[in-house]
């Protein structure tokens, strides 16, 4: 960066202590500008969130609705938590889950590749009250969904939290 090479830099899955590692204990150390690590209703990581905040590092939700498509029903979109309200706001279940994200500070983005759930999913007004994230925070079980077993000795990448994939196989895919 000092050298005018790069803007800025991104990670993806670091956690708190492999960010803080970045610095090396140097004050003047260049930190990255975001980090992007699985977020959605049912893995809000809310403690990670407020360390990323608190280190002025932006965090960017992949998988913010799930992955419906790699998940199916088990990617929350039918749960009854999100199901109820939308209904009650006239959300779509993805909107919830993406107002409970932007509503927290995390940046969104979802896949999609039909043109009309594009524009749903950024063409809505973000009606969720505190009351609706604090029950959605209370009430929805936390999960991890991805956990790639991609480290030296096909061990996950995440060794920090327990992963249960809900006991479903991923549709076409293998964990």
């Amino acid at each position: 960066k000092k050298a005018g090479k790069v803007r800025s830099i991104g990670v993806s899955n670091f956690n708190v202590e492999e960010i803080k590692s970045l610095a090396g204990g140097r004050p003047d150390a260049v930190m990255p500008a975001v980090n992007q690590v699985e977020a959605h209703v049912f893995w809000n990581q809310a403690s990670l969130l407020d360390s990323m905040k608190a280190l002025t590092v932006a965090v960017v939700a992949y998988s913010p609705l799930g992955n419906p498509a790699l998940y199916g029903e088990n990617s929350g979109m039918n749960s009854a938590v999100v199901s109820d309200i939308a209904a009650e706001t006239g959300l779509t279940p993805a909107q919830v889950m993406i107002n409970f994200l932007v509503a927290q500070g995390w940046i969104v983005v979802p896949k999609s590749v039909t043109p009309s759930r594009i524009d749903q999913n950024i063409n809505f007004e973000l009606k969720l009250t505190s009351e609706h994230i604090a029950k959605i925070a209370r009430d929805a079980p936390q999960n991890r969904l991805a956990n790639p077993k991609n480290r030296p000795g096909g061990l996950p990448v995440f060794v920090d939290e327990p992963f249960e994939p809900r006991g479903v196989e991923p549709r076409g895919a293998e964990l």
